[in-house]
């Protein structure tokens, strides 16, 4: 994939994305973690960050005639759908986490 806005070559997001995701060292956190106070907004992220993907995808599949043009759009229905996701998250996570505590048993 190459556009004509970064002079033929691939774009600098698609180039970082392509490394991580070919890398042989996959050991991304490198024994570090999280620390728990930050729980919440991790996990609030990684959600947003892999339901924005997948639905931006989704949308542009549907509503492109290319793959040509799903691929050239994505990045940018993914940053926007990301921008929109996050937010609502940080809403939406503890309602939902309040509804599911209301309607499961616990043992």
């Amino acid at each position: 994939m190459s556009c004509a806005e970064h002079n033929g070559n691939y774009t600098v997001a698609y180039k970082n994305l392509f490394d991580w995701a070919s890398s042989k060292n996959q050991n991304v956190y490198q024994g570090k973690s999280i620390v728990k106070r930050f729980h919440f907004h991790t996990f609030s992220f990684f959600m947003s960050l892999l339901m924005s993907s997948v639905m931006s995808l989704a949308m542009l599949t549907i509503k492109s005639a290319t793959l040509i043009a799903v691929i050239k759009n994505w990045p940018e229905a993914w940053a926007v759908s990301m921008l929109v996701a996050f937010p609502v998250s940080l809403a939406v996570v503890p309602l939902t986490q309040r509804l599911v505590s209301e309607i499961v048993a616990v043992n």
